[in-house]
């Protein structure tokens, strides 16, 4: 489990860095990883990584795929600081468009 959590601090950093590329590719890695243990945490943060990244490049289905996908595992394994995350994106996005009520 600790690879997968270093992934998921690396896609962290690349993001942060603007490197969209790598974050995606270190995203996908632990969700992959994730997906092979059936371990939903990991799989959660890499899916919530996927819909910041998605955000970014201006793909709205992909946004949708991924945050729903970690929003429900988020919310299924408890993981509060995950789903604070996720709604934090989601709120961001809703009042970058405009959307402020669904921002709030």
């Amino acid at each position: 489990m600790l690879h997968s959590f270093i992934g998921v601090w690396r896609s962290m950093t690349a993001f942060a860095r603007g490197d969209l590329g790598e974050a995606r590719a270190a995203a996908e890695a632990i969700l992959a990883s994730g997906e092979r243990l059936n371990h939903p945490v990991t799989v959660a943060h890499a899916r919530s990584l996927l819909g910041r990244v998605a955000t970014l490049r201006g793909d709205p289905d992909a946004v949708a795929a991924h945050f729903g996908a970690g929003l429900r595992l988020h919310l299924e394994i408890g993981d509060s600081w995950g789903l604070g995350l996720d709604l934090e994106w989601l709120s961001a996005l809703a009042g970058a468009r405009g959307r402020h009520d669904d921002a709030a």
